[in-house]
């Protein structure tokens, strides 16, 4: 080329030097700027609007509605069918053994010890949103009914359906603790007896993702078909529910 190296090296020196300069004001510009403004959260926006959903759905459950307003839920949630009586005290209630205590009061007791006797059928009945919780509320009521009066498992975590069946039909049970699906089998198949049930609580407990058995597309449906079933058989007992805090960690 007629060029001296040190002229070429001098000219690709100089090249290079002005690019680094270059990308070194980028550099700079794109951290003043950063400086004066902070990044914003990507997702903030949403978990807003999804804050806000869960609690405008919290205040619209049954556990916080008044015995006029749950009626009128049960009653459209059963689309009219059956004629309901409610029992739900101002606060509602928190626990399912303080329901079932708030619902008998001095009575409780006279319940319990006919329960030890063979004839007696079911005066309580528990539905719960998964066989999980089943065994936490049936250990709750448990607790409460003491070693003698029976607390049966109406649920297809631990037992089969023959082998409630059985149990329902050989001895006398004071509660039933069960998942609306596994209960309405039973009722389907002449196994449970509800005729002198004074109580039918339906536990209101939210799950880790915050949804209770009313919310939960699958066992809404269950729940409402065992309600309009017992709307069939003219159930003269209460209806009530009871909430409680979902779980931690």
């Amino acid at each position: 080329t007629g060029r001296d190296w040190w002229t070429i090296s001098l000219s690709s020196y100089g090249w290079e030097k002005g690019k680094m300069d270059g990308e070194h004001q980028e550099k700079k510009r794109k951290r003043s700027v950063a400086e004066t403004n902070p990044p914003t959260d990507r997702f903030a926006k949403h978990r807003k609007k999804k804050k806000r959903k869960r609690e405008k759905r919290e205040m619209s459950t049954p556990d916080s509605m008044s015995a006029d307003e749950l009626l009128t839920y049960v009653t459209t949630f059963c689309a009219g069918k059956g004629s309901w009586h409610v029992h739900q005290p101002e606060g509602g209630y928190r626990t399912i053994s303080g329901a079932v205590e708030g619902y008998f009061g001095n009575k409780l007791a006279g319940h319990l010890k006919a329960a030890e006797n063979p004839n007696c059928v079911m005066r309580v009945l528990v539905l719960c949103s998964s066989g999980i919780r089943c065994c936490d509320v049936f250990r709750e009521l448990r607790t409460l009914a003491g070693p003698k009066a029976l607390v049966a498992k109406l649920f297809a975590k631990h037992m089969k359906l023959k082998e409630q069946r059985e149990m329902l039909a050989e001895k006398s049970v004071f509660a039933g603790v069960g998942t609306p699906n596994r209960v309405r089998a039973l009722l389907e198949a002449g196994a449970l007896d509800l005729s002198q049930c004074e109580l039918v609580l339906v536990d209101c407990w939210r799950n880790v993702k915050g949804f209770n058995i009313f919310e939960l597309k699958q066992e809404a449906a269950d729940l409402r078909n065992v309600l309009c079933a017992l709307a069939d058989k003219d159930f003269a007992g209460r209806l009530a529910v009871a909430a409680a805090a979902p779980p931690t960690g």
